[in-house]
């Protein structure tokens, strides 16, 4: 088989493996979200560097007179051999079908610049 054959294969895979995947639901981003920027020094009450763990989504509704959604999460925060329990509130803006995290409780949260569509 050629190069050239086996190139347009790899690239093929890798474009069914990639491009096939659906986008994470609302709740999936929320955990993901949480996970990735609370333990990143910006939460008041949350240490750099710590581990965030057993994520759960307490409520999703409408933040009231707005456009906003109100998240309400609680997770676990592990630095050391230190152990919190966390309560969070979490403000989400929706364009179109994406949710967009705007701000998280008692967090100097920035929200990173959205791309043009």
């Amino acid at each position: 088989m050629s190069r050239i054959n086996q190139l347009l294969i790899l690239i093929s895979l890798c474009c069914l493996t990639s491009c096939d995947q659906d986008p994470p639901s609302f709740e999936e981003q929320i955990i993901q979200e949480v996970q990735a920027n609370a333990a990143a020094g910006i939460c008041d009450q949350i240490p750099k560097g710590s581990s965030i763990g057993e994520v759960h989504i307490g409520s999703i509704g409408p933040l009231e007179k707005t456009e906003f959604t109100l998240v309400k999460v609680d997770f676990d925060v592990t630095k050391g051999e230190l152990i919190q329990h966390i309560f969070q509130k979490l403000v989400y803006s929706t364009e179109g079908e994406l949710h967009i995290l705007e701000s998280m409780a008692g967090c100097r949260y920035v929200k990173p610049d959205q791309p043009n569509n």
